[in-house]
């Protein structure tokens, strides 16, 4: 039936394109002078820089200040298990037993299991009846399951030591801002966004324990986004009131409203699913059967479609970045053959989507204009607050930006930019220690893909080709603004670090 349909003689025919491209002689000559290049670049400076484990990393595991909080983590463990087994004594009966019994076993209460539900549900309720306080009660929650559980069996328990030197700077770093911050409650509003990204994250890197139980966890994540992208299809059908705060309505002329799905606005939605998708491809590049397969290439068709109908830019450039890293590292002799199919495939985009791809970087478009002009402050602001930033929180953003304004943008939420929004509210310590923790986590992928079994190295590949994506939307956009983006973010760095850890653990590295 599939090989009857239009998707599948578009895919037998692109099939048979790749076949007759492998035989031919310019693929020869591509081949010859690429292996060449690759060659080279296996021999040079860079590429061994990228793929061996890094001195410091083994310099600061030895230190005393690892030695330090690794004592205390083992502390903190032993005296869980001493206050668990105490509960368990005293409730040998009722409900309280029950629950303890719960939090104690396995089975559908795998932690695994709670956190992609938790972090599916995240995504599926609707704007108006989210929360971000749901967050932080269910880091907590998810985070005190994961402590009893290590508690009573060790092989749970993360070393402390795993965990870049940089990612505990980012945390003082964090610490200090609330301090710094002229509204203090603001800011420790917004900390707790931030410790509950963090818990995610920790949670997904050091809590799933084996390869089976991350993809059963990807299982589930993927499919509360396959429903999510369901849900801004459906609108679209229903139809979009074009909403000017979103669409400058002049420079985009024609354009239907933006899907948003259950997100704030169309970019969270479209940033989502950019940070998402590329675990599908890794999911269905790993399938085990044409069922599967099918599957998973719905899953990423609604992604794109969904993606498509929310007309965010950044997004769109997001994505073919993405496509590209993934495939330049799972293989880039498919870079060519791919690149000329997306080239055929633009006369099949509908005219809006055209239009509105050809207004990036158009200064007639007043959003992007007034990113110009906020960026113009906000570096001004950073060159008085650079040392120690002006403390976390949008109602600081607000109150100190003011004097700093450029006249042709003088209000502001935030700087539009992830990296200068960090270095301005947590200063210099913030932004770089954050900078030098994304650089540990993509190093260290690069440094054990290679390493790794088929279906992780395709799952490192995806947390790379996500993390890079993103970074792009980042220099037009302070994605964190909303917060179940900055979830969904750090969740990501989570399951890409847990991929690392156990194709580690599996090769001994």
């Amino acid at each position: 039936m599939f090989q009857q349909s239009i998707t599948g003689h578009i895919l037998l025919w692109f099939k048979g394109l790749l076949l007759q491209y492998d035989a031919s002689v310019t693929y020869r000559m591509i081949m010859r002078v690429a292996n060449a290049i690759e060659e080279k670049f296996l021999q040079s400076g860079i590429h061994h820089f990228f793929t061996t484990p890094s001195k410091a990393e083994a310099l600061y595991k030895n230190s005393l200040i690892y030695a330090i909080l690794s004592f205390l983590w083992q502390k903190c463990l032993l005296l869980i298990q001493k206050c668990s087994s105490y509960i368990g004594r005293i409730n040998q009966n009722g409900i309280n037993r029950a629950i303890y019994n719960k939090i104690s076993q396995t089975g559908i209460c795998k932690l695994e299991h709670l956190c992609a539900i938790f972090f599916a549900l995240m995504l599926l309720v609707p704007h108006t009846y989210w929360n971000n306080l749901y967050a932080f009660i269910g880091a907590l929650a998810l985070s005190a399951v994961y402590l009893v559980r290590a508690a009573r069996n060790k092989a749970m328990a993360s070393d402390i030591r795993a965990l870049p030197i940089s990612l505990f700077l980012f945390g003082f770093a964090l610490v200090v801002s609330v301090i710094v911050a002229p509204t203090r409650m603001d800011g420790i509003r917004i900390a707790l966004f931030f410790l509950s990204s963090i818990l995610f994250m920790l949670l997904c890197a050091g809590g799933i324990q084996n390869k089976k139980a991350l993809l059963s966890f990807l299982k589930i994540l993927l499919g509360g986004l396959a429903v999510l992208c369901v849900f801004a299809i459906i609108q679209r059908f229903i139809g979009v009131e074009v909403n000017p705060e979103f669409t400058d309505v002049k420079a985009n002329e024609g354009m239907p409203g933006r899907v948003y799905a259950t997100m704030s606005n169309p970019n969270n939605f479209a940033e989502i699913v950019v940070l998402l998708l590329p675990f599908a491809y890794a999911m269905l590049l790993s399938a085990k059967n044409a069922k599967k397969r099918i599957g998973w290439g719905a899953v990423i068709l609604l992604g794109i479609v969904a993606l498509t109908m929310s007309y965010s830019r950044s997004c769109y450039v997001a994505f073919a970045l993405g496509v590209v890293i993934f495939i330049a590292l799972y293989d880039w002799r498919w870079l060519l053959p791919l690149a000329v199919l997306a080239i055929a495939c633009i006369p099949l985009l509908p005219e809006t989507v055209l239009n509105r791809i050809l207004t990036i970087g158009s200064m007639t478009d007043t959003s992007n204009a007034s990113r110009i002009y906020i960026w113009i402050g906000v570096l001004d602001m950073l060159k008085e607050h650079f040392v120690t930033g002006i403390g976390i929180g949008p109602a600081a953003f607000a109150q100190v930006y003011a004097p700093y304004a450029h006249f042709l943008a003088t209000t502001a939420p935030h700087s539009h930019m992830l990296y200068l929004e960090l270095f301005v509210e947590l200063g210099l310590l913030g932004g770089i220690s954050f900078l030098l923790f994304m650089f540990a986590c993509i190093k260290k992928s690069l440094a054990t893909y290679a390493h790794a079994d088929s279906t992780l190295k395709n799952l490192i590949i995806a947390g790379i080709a996500s993390l890079g994506g993103i970074c792009f939307v980042c220099i037009a956009e302070y994605i964190w603004f909303y917060p179940r983006v900055m979830f969904i973010f750090w969740i990501v760095v989570g399951i890409l670090l847990c991929a690392v850890r156990l194709a580690r653990k599996e090769k001994g590295i």
